[in-house]
């Protein structure tokens, strides 16, 4: 964006020269535009024989990752992202879209995060295959709640494990829910690899370890926060 002076300002007022540029100041502002939603209409074109009345042809559908479903590819991964990445419950997405103008209802969002997520099974497997290729990998789990677990209650643990590639290999991660933390849980997630997997103490990797030809590496131990050593010191 240019911003200029007015043309009656171009004369020098002392000896009515003309001004020339001889530079300019400028700055960035970082400003924000809301997301669009658009209609995208797709005609397949028909074709027939007038002389027969026999033969038709017709354009060949496009592939869909959600078949005869409004729900581009684009919107369903902008829903997932915001829901799993950016932790945006169904609900609030809901109503930013009602917001932008386009009634969209949580369940109708939840019918297509499920849907996506069998679509997308397949590459998964590769993800994770891919992992447990590696000579070196990472793994670890975290505890989350699941408000609506069928008996369970909405105060238990569940939990998200996860594996990674090492930095010496392409970045790769794959995450497995399980509602628990047991050993079948480690088992399920690491089976099949063999090489040096870098965790940290929690015995739940121990079967694992020791049926597989794993090496396991240890986490390496930080210096001590000089909270803790006040601590330690009494």
């Amino acid at each position: 964006m240019i911003h200029d002076i007015d043309e009656s300002d171009k004369k020098c007022p002392i000896d009515v020269t003309e001004l020339t540029l001889i530079g300019e100041d400028s700055s960035e502002v970082l400003e924000y535009t809301p997301g669009n939603l658009s209609i995208t209409e797709n005609a397949h074109l028909k074709y027939g024989c007038k002389t027969c009345k026999c033969h038709f042809e017709k354009a060949k559908v496009s592939p869909s990752i959600l078949p005869q479903s409004q729900c581009g590819a684009s919107l369903a991964a902008q829903i997932i992202i915001s829901k799993y990445f950016l932790a945006l419950p169904l609900y609030r997405q809901e109503k930013m879209y009602s917001q932008m103008g386009v009634d969209i209802s949580r369940t109708s969002m939840a019918r297509w995060v499920i849907k996506t997520n069998q679509f997308l099974t397949p590459l998964l497997d590769l993800l994770k295959e891919f992992i447990l290729s590696r000579d070196v990998i990472h793994a670890d789990e975290t505890f989350f709640q699941v408000l609506k677990k069928v008996e369970k209650a909405p105060q238990s643990k569940s939990y998200m494990w996860t594996i990674c590639t090492s930095k010496n290999d392409p970045t790769a991660v794959y995450y497995e829910y399980h509602d628990n933390r047991s050993g079948n849980s480690a088992k399920n997630l690491i089976q099949n690899f063999n090489g040096l997997l870098h965790v940290d103490r929690y015995a739940g990797y121990n079967s694992v370890v020791k049926n597989q030809k794993i090496t396991r590496i240890g986490c390496w131990p930080g210096r001590p926060r000089p909270w803790t050593q006040k601590i330690r010191r009494g």
